[in-house]
């Protein structure tokens, strides 16, 4: 019984998942906005902090070129206001070793279950990766 009712309970969890993202996801035609309900959706069911970080073509309602690493932060969110990240808003340049810049490149999103194992992180501004991962890891 206590499986099924697990089960369950895992089935109604996606289904809520799926039913706020539905909702809150793509509300306006907005990309901005659309970047900060992504955000907010993912946090706390997929992560403690998430960035939403575009290319500025693509704010500018353009394509993006796929040249250069250079993102725009465009949504931040987290469990906790003190986010230890770039700001919303500061133009990133990327080192080809950071999972951005990865993703950039090959079109495909990147995951980053840990940053202390993200090297390309680290080299593109330590004081910052030792920041987040000291605070990731601090309750």
């Amino acid at each position: 019984m206590r499986v099924l009712t697990g089960r369950a309970d895992a089935a109604r969890r996606r289904l809520k998942l799926l039913y706020d993202a539905a909702s809150d996801i793509g509300t306006t035609l907005d990309v901005r906005r659309t970047a900060e309900e992504l955000a907010d959706v993912a946090v706390p069911r997929f992560a403690d902090f998430v960035t939403v970080d575009l290319a500025d073509q693509v704010l500018h309602g353009d394509e993006p070129t796929g040249t250069g690493a250079d993102l725009r932060r465009t949504a931040v969110s987290g469990i906790r206001d003190d986010q230890p990240l770039y700001p919303r808003g500061k133009l990133i340049d990327f080192l080809p070793s950071t999972p951005q810049a990865r993703g950039l490149g090959s079109g495909q999103a990147e995951l980053v279950p840990d940053l202390s194992d993200a090297p390309g992180w680290y080299a593109q501004d330590p004081p910052v990766a030792q920041s987040s991962s000291t605070t990731a890891s601090t309750p």
